[in-house]
């Protein structure tokens, strides 16, 4: 078990590299809007898919890669949401990011509760799997609506 929690955060560490050249290079050649958008659709597809996949399968080898490979594909969503917070937020970026954020922690809040009730009347994890996967797609397709390339209004009160 050791080893499998290595693994998490070797491959982490490299889904946040790969976001990092891969955004930066899509910023250049596609510009903002294209590469916030881009990398958002495909990491959250990809990790509702593996999520998919892990609430399907009766392997636990399958269960296991495919929550390690969807880790690689989380940092790249975040790295990209907080990169958006940034460049839709300007000077008010740290505004952004915290509303982002809290609403962030409060669904993730929610999601354990919402959760663990599910389990408890189902007797099974597959069921909020499903859900949680039903999530990432929705809110993949939510990002062909956030436009990183638009600035907010910047309000100055005296």
């Amino acid at each position: 078990m050791k080893t499998t929690t290595s693994y998490l955060f070797i491959v982490g560490i490299l889904g946040a590299l790969t976001a990092g050249i891969v955004s930066d290079w899509l910023v250049k050649r596609k510009g903002v809007k294209f590469s916030r958008r881009f990398i958002a659709v495909i990491s959250m597809s990809m990790i509702g898919a593996l999520i998919l996949l892990a609430a399907v399968t009766t392997s636990n080898v399958v269960v296991v890669i495919s929550l390690i490979v969807a880790h690689f594909f989380y940092l790249p969503s975040v790295i990209t949401s907080f990169a958006t917070c940034v460049d839709i937020g300007g000077d008010n970026a740290g505004t952004v990011a915290g509303i982002m954020n809290c609403f962030g922690q409060l669904g993730a809040f929610f999601m354990a509760v919402v959760f663990g009730k599910i389990v408890d009347i189902n007797h099974s994890f597959t069921t909020p799997l499903f859900i949680l996967a039903g999530v990432l797609f929705a809110g993949s397709l939510l990002w062909f609506f956030v436009n990183a390339g638009r600035t907010i209004l910047n309000i100055k009160v005296s």
